[in-house]
């Protein structure tokens, strides 16, 4: 990758609101937010797809398309080119529409693909995933906006497509549905026919997980003042297959019958997480416990399963306790990948039917705010929840007060964990082939690791936010570096 020179510049040259095509019909002018909903976080699902200028399509035509099948797509995702009422709890789908900007950028698209500069890439969004509602580039209208794109058009003729979208009103499942419904339109716009069906999205979210009077929660656990630095870390096929294999070891040994092989996902979880305890482990003075928080798709899970393109948020999280030092045993290993897997595989295998029922059953709801980290819904146990795990009482998983207390006595760390790579994001074809590379830039967010899957599908990109004191540490870890190839 070249490197990007400080003259670099992304320039916005225009902006407008692209308007659903067909009007939301007035029995539909409310859209209720489920329980999930209301308590996902406050900020924006980004994603940025790069696409090669490999075309005989113009630049002008690429951006005709785009707006006319956004218009069209509107129409069927109509919550999204509504606004928030004020207590957040529905959506007036009022057709106020999606913001589109054009931008000009001043180097080549070859010297961005692949790169770990979330700085740079955030040039790209229309305004950042962990930036205040409604406050685009330039501009300071505060409607709370749900969806804006950016078109950024490279002197090569490449193109970035940058979208961030509400994580109050979807998830990355309904992100990345949305993406490939907005691209079918322009596709089969342009080809004249039907060459790529999607199907329309199911609005079901709120009779499934009815609103509800919520804790007051703040959402601002792993959001620190802090530098951050993002690194990205390819792990190959190969790879992926020798790391499985080490993981596995556990996975044969174990006692419970149950328990799965690791998925590649959860065995470059644990390897990570393994090295985060390490690190965590070397410094002076450091928290007890580190939990694994995997965010885990519900849809699959219900009984019945729900299909992808339910819209909506359709998530929770799965947690998995490791023990960092404990005063009993001050020279314990927890890090171990064999023993890490195996609790992170027990963690999201437990949320099954069962699980997902009981998150309907909600306990008493507290005056006072609580901080939130993994949480997403407080509510009551049956036998899905139960383990033996020798913290796992001590941290009481659906607890934010328990959680609260832990963080504030510095007792505990958290490692969270999102993974897009069963997401078709590399379908993603507006009418010009499929991208070239796809990412998700965050940032602010200490330990947050996200994966992707590579464009050949084979392998996984994991995006590693750290602070910029333990980056190093990590970057060169041998343990890391004997299965993934680090990309500056």
């Amino acid at each position: 990758m070249i490197v990007i020179t400080t003259t670099a510049s992304v320039e916005v040259v225009s902006r407008e609101t692209i308007k659903p095509l067909c009007p939301t019909p007035n029995h539909l002018r409310n859209y209720i937010l489920s329980s999930i909903d209301q308590n996902s976080p406050p900020i924006y699902i980004p994603v940025l797809l790069f696409y090669l200028n490999n075309t005989s399509i113009n630049t002008n035509e690429k951006l005709v398309m785009l707006k006319k099948s956004l218009g069209e797509c509107l129409s069927e995702y109509y919550p999204l080119a509504g606004t928030f009422k004020d207590d957040y709890s529905v959506v007036e789908c009022n057709d106020e529409g999606a913001e589109f900007i054009e931008a000009r950028v001043n180097f080549d698209i070859s010297q961005v693909i692949g790169t770990s500069n979330v700085k740079l890439l955030n040039q790209l969004l229309p305004f950042e995933s962990t930036g205040n509602w409604g406050k685009l580039k330039g501009k300071t209208d505060e409607r709370k906006v749900l969806v804006a794109a950016q078109a950024n058009l490279f002197r090569c003729g490449g193109l970035a497509i940058g979208v961030c979208i509400s994580h109050k009103i979807a998830d990355g499942t309904s992100v990345v549905a949305f993406l490939n419904s907005w691209a079918s339109k322009s596709l089969n716009n342009y080809h004249g026919y039907n060459a790529n069906i999607v199907p329309p999205p199911i609005f079901d979210s709120a009779r499934n997980f009815p609103p509800r009077e919520m804790p007051r929660y703040s959402h601002d656990i792993g959001i620190t003042n802090k530098t951050i630095v993002t690194k990205r870390f390819i792990f190959d096929s190969s790879s992926i297959l020798s790391l499985k294999k080490q993981a596995s070891t556990a996975i044969i040994d174990s006692s419970d019958e149950n328990i799965k092989f690791p998925t590649r996902v959860q065995a470059v979880s644990s390897l990570i997480w393994s090295r985060v305890l390490a690190l965590y482990r070397s410094k002076p003075k450091y928290a007890k416990i580190c939990v694994a928080v995997h965010a885990v798709n519900i849809r699959p899970r219900m009984e019945p399963p729900v299909p992808n393109h339910t819209f909506g948020n359709y998530w929770t999280v799965a947690i998995a306790p490791a023990v960092i030092k404990t005063e009993q045993n001050a020279g314990e290993m927890s890090s171990d990948i064999t023993i890490l897997v195996e609790k992170m595989n027990k963690s999201i295998r437990n949320v099954n039917a069962g699980y997902v029922k009981n998150m309907n059953v909600v306990a008493p709801v507290s005056d006072s705010p609580k901080k939130h980290s993994f949480s997403k819904t407080r509510h009551t146990r049956d036998s899905n929840f139960e383990e033996s795990e020798q913290h796992r009482s001590r941290l009481n998983d659906n607890s934010v007060e328990t959680t609260a207390k832990a963080f504030s006595k510095g007792d505990l760390e958290v490692c969270n964990f999102t993974s897009w790579c069963r997401f078709p994001v590399y379908e993603v074809d507006f009418g010009w082939g499929k991208p070239e590379w796809v990412c998700s830039p965050i940032k602010s967010f200490k330990n947050l690791v996200i994966l992707m899957g590579t464009k050949d599908g084979d392998g996984i990109e994991a995006s590693v936010n750290l602070l910029e004191e333990d980056m190093p540490l990590f970057e060169n870890d041998p343990q890391i570096l004997a299965f993934a190839n680090y990309c500056p």
